[in-house]
């Protein structure tokens, strides 16, 4: 029942499921990989060198210790047993969703989704110590052998490992249990190269028919005995749901989504005014002698009836055009950002996004203000949709720059920017049970018209709810919490942001107490 631009995967064959991409120059084993299954380029970028590792580090991590994978798993088709995450461990999933993939990595990972023009997702997790021990790339493979299993793609590939000059160094080549699927395959390798030699690992999973999901594993041979334990138990966590599963699931969630927003009505919008509500935005993880101790900004959102000329902030109601004087739904956001209170450098920001009343056209205006001192520079953003048309134009007034966009809404499950703003007050809060959802809405932070999946549920106190939203692109769910009204009062996003709602008194005294403006 999927459309075609919301199937998680596509449809297997016997092609690349990865896009082309070239390898960068010090990668050490790019001769050792047989291309054929892949585009060219790719097969190098599996096996990226230490080097190239270290670069795209993070500065710090805390130390972790090892632990040891458990033993054999369930049948396929049988439940899995709970999963008891080691202390080691993320206590919260890695998710490649659209693989159908979980894994608790080792703490303090850093993680990353790429989304390429060819199609497709890659998954990349990293060790964020100053020299990584330990680098992971998700993706998948679709074979092209006469036979295909895990195992015959380890070997087919490890054969093509030995053909290189020094050729190397096996580790380990074991079956891993997967609860609830077929085993896979862990391969460990060291490599000897010019310049520094390599751990290689490569795990395979079963997917679909000739269809494998891949775990690429470069690690630091001087730490590699204390990595190893560590990336076993981390593997030992892998819950894998086959593609038929995966695209069974977002058919369901497809069809709630669909069903939710055939329900917003005219009078379901109205019940979404609301007056001006004020937030704090802070770092959790931040020390006490951090810049501006931890604050990064303020922001303020209101939602009320409004004519579709106030969009245009500089327009006045004397000015509007007949047209413009047409009456929707109008949620108003404005917020400061610090960057440097030292030497006064702050974002400001505002967005104005109007919505018809009977959903078919939205409009909005945002506008960026990069103050430093005296001096200013400005960029902008405006959207216009019309039916499933939607046009996005990014501008930089100093530039004269207009860079337009177009959208064609994919499915009829879509949110409309006002309505993500006040999608708290639009969900039920009556206690009814509520199916996962999975939408569309344009993203602003990637500039793309994206899909989401929304679980909502009532939060442990019985009064509040609690909205998980899972945007396409991205590896953690962002958490928010409502209350009863159905008005946001904190958000947390994977980095430990966190956006509270306060009283504007209290914040503006806060923000003098710390010198900020």
């Amino acid at each position: 029942m999927t459309q075609p631009a919301a199937q998680p995967i596509a449809q297997p064959t016997r092609q690349p499921t990865s896009p082309p991409a070239s390898p960068p120059a010090s990668t050490p084993i790019a001769s050792g990989i047989g291309r054929r299954r892949y585009p060219s380029g790719t097969a190098a970028r599996l096996l990226l060198g230490v080097a190239a590792v270290v670069a795209t580090a993070a500065a710090a991590a805390a130390q972790t210790t090892p632990e040891t994978a458990p033993g054999t798993a369930p049948a396929p088709g049988t439940a899995p047993a709970p999963i008891v995450v080691p202390d080691t461990l993320e206590p919260e999933p890695f998710l490649a969703t659209e693989l159908g993939f979980s894994i608790h990595l080792p703490r303090d990972s850093k993680t990353r989704v790429t989304m390429p023009e060819a199609g497709g997702r890659i998954y990349e997790a990293i060790d964020v110590h100053e020299r990584p021990r330990w680098w992971l790339r998700i993706q998948t493979l679709v074979s092209t052998l006469p036979d295909p299993s895990p195992l015959a793609e380890i070997e087919d590939h490890l054969g093509r490992l030995m053909a290189t000059v020094p050729p190397p160094t096996v580790l380990g080549l074991d079956p891993l249990p997967v609860p609830g699927s077929e085993p896979g395959q862990l391969l460990y390798a060291r490599q000897e190269t010019d310049t520094t030699p390599v751990i290689s690992g490569w795990l395979v999973l079963p997917h679909a028919p000739a269809t494998f999901i891949v775990v690429t594993i470069i690690a630091d041979p001087a730490t590699f005995a204390e990595v190893r334990p560590l990336l076993d138990a981390s593997f030992a966590t892998i819950r894998l749901k086959s593609r038929a599963e995966v695209v069974a699931e977002a058919d369901t969630r497809l069809i709630a989504g669909r069903s939710f927003v055939q329900t917003i009505s005219r009078d379901r919008l109205e019940r979404c005014i609301h007056p001006i509500v004020h937030y704090r935005i802070y770092d959790s993880n931040a020390k006490a002698d951090a810049v501006a101790g931890g604050e990064i900004g303020w922001m303020s959102v209101e939602a009320r009836e409004g004519a579709l000329g106030e969009v245009d902030q500089a327009k006045e109601p004397v000015d509007f055009t007949d047209v413009e004087f047409e009456n929707g739904l109008l949620v108003i956001v404005r917020a400061r950002l610090i960057e440097d209170p030292v030497t006064q450098h702050y974002q400001d920001i505002e967005r104005r996004h109007w919505l018809s009343w009977d959903r078919l056209r939205e409009t909005w205006s945002g506008r960026v203000t990069r103050r430093h001192g005296a001096a200013t520079q400005t960029s902008g953003e405006t959207g216009v949709r019309s039916g499933t048309r939607l046009t996005v134009i990014q501008s930089t007034v100093e530039r004269q720059s207009r860079e337009p966009k177009q959208f064609v809404i994919p499915d009829k499950a879509y949110l409309s920017a006002a309505e993500v703003l006040v999608f708290g007050r639009l969900l039920p809060r009556d206690g009814r049970p509520m199916p996962e959802l999975e939408l569309y809405s344009y993203d602003t932070e990637s500039g793309q018209v994206r899909r989401r999946r929304d679980d909502w549920s009532l939060a442990p106190n019985g009064t509040d709810w609690i909205l998980e939203t899972l945007v396409d692109g991205t590896d953690r769910a962002l958490s928010q919490t409502f209350g009863p009204d159905g008005i946001r009062l904190r958000r947390i996003d994977s980095r430990g942001i966190v956006t509270e709602r306060t009283d504007y008194d209290r914040l503006m005294t806060m923000w003098r107490r710390k010198g900020l403006k």
